[in-house]
């Protein structure tokens, strides 16, 4: 509360959980100043939602960064029902002066652009390996070599967390349908424990939980 009553601008990065993240919004919303913008870091949950827990709906904002932040250079920004045209402006300009590049989700759904679609991604990859098409670092390697892609899809989902990646499926399943039910292996390996790179085991085996 006293670093807030001081700040210019909010971003909440707390644990990917609705009731902790309203409740931190709630809290920021009492010390912050008036006119200062609430950006929640949230990959999947209603902007709208988040910004009920406060007096200041129009100021609240999705400013989703990706990780490790330092590497990735985009922002994704997520409007919800109330925010207004100069919290967005602001949040843009930010993300600028951050070097950062920004894609903007007009409609507030869930899962937005990139959570929607990396799931989508994830689970077919997942898919791939239980149906023994191919190993898990041949789905990695493919995505990377013929996609340009950064990161496989399992290693993103293991570095994320399988945890959080099967929490975003069945939130989106529930929205979308069939087409986001996560496969048997992923939950097994929840259940399990094996939760990815903060556990030393996913999809892939680390030499060490980070």
């Amino acid at each position: 509360e006293s670093a807030a009553a001081e700040a210019d601008h909010a971003i909440e990065t707390v644990v990917e959980d609705l009731d902790v993240k309203r409740e931190v919004l709630g809290r920021l919303d009492k010390v912050l100043r008036d006119d200062v913008i609430i950006a929640s870091n949230t990959s999947q949950f209603s902007i709208s939602v988040l910004g009920a827990a406060t007096e200041r709906p129009d100021r609240v904002i999705g400013s989703h960064w990706f990780n490790p932040p330092p590497v990735m250079g985009l922002i994704e920004i997520i409007r919800g029902l109330e925010t207004s045209d100069e919290t967005l402006e602001t949040t843009l300009k930010l993300a600028e002066r951050y070097g950062k590049k920004t894609v903007v989700c007009q409609k507030d759904t869930p899962g937005f652009i990139t959570s929607r679609l990396i799931i989508a991604l994830g689970l077919e990859a997942m898919r791939i390996v239980e149906e023994g098409i191919a190993s898990v670092e041949d789905v990695n390697v493919a995505c990377q070599l013929a996609f340009n892609h950064a990161m496989g899809p399992l290693d993103t989902m293991d570095f994320s967390g399988l945890d959080t990646a099967l929490h975003v499926a069945e939130a989106m399943r529930e929205q979308y349908g069939e087409r986001f039910l996560a496969p048997q292996n992923l939950r097994v390996l929840v259940k399990s424990g094996h939760l990815g790179r903060k556990t030393g085991r996913g999809f892939s085996t680390y030499e060490q939980a980070t």
